[in-house]
């Protein structure tokens, strides 16, 4: 139990890191324009409308790489799956449930960043050849 304990928050703090990687070079090549302040929502929410296609796809890639790499960092420190992985993907999409709420987002960004944390923590999972026994 402490293995799996210490796998989901490992995996946790291994992919916020990659989201966090990930959107840094998406703000390198998006980044937001003087005077629009992170910290007011609705100003954030009129920058979002503005973003191309791309920006998205580096933010969706972020949510994508961070969960799988957190399933995979889980997986391998608890010696088990799915379940670690299935908590690290599961509290990643309560993170990111909160972030669609409180920043806007279109539509069609919010249902496929929402749907993407599970399987790609599962698919980390699966990566990892588990050993019969210790």
């Amino acid at each position: 139990m402490v293995r799996i304990i210490i796998g989901v928050i490992a995996g946790l703090v291994i992919g916020v890191l990659v989201i966090y990687a990930i959107e840094s070079l998406g703000h390198r090549l998006y980044p937001l324009p003087p005077g629009v302040d992170m910290e007011h929502p609705e100003a954030m929410g009129e920058w979002i409308e503005t973003l191309p296609a791309g920006a998205f796809a580096i933010i969706l890639a972020a949510f994508v790489g961070g969960s799988f790499a957190g399933g995979l960092v889980s997986t391998l420190i608890a010696r088990d799956r799915p379940v670690p992985a299935l908590l690290v993907g599961g509290l990643l999409t309560v993170a990111g449930i909160a972030n669609v709420m409180m920043i806007p987002h279109p539509l069609w960004f919010t249902i496929v960043s929402v749907l993407v944390y599970l399987p790609a923590a599962w698919l980390g999972a699966r990566v990892v050849p588990l050993r019969q026994s210790d």
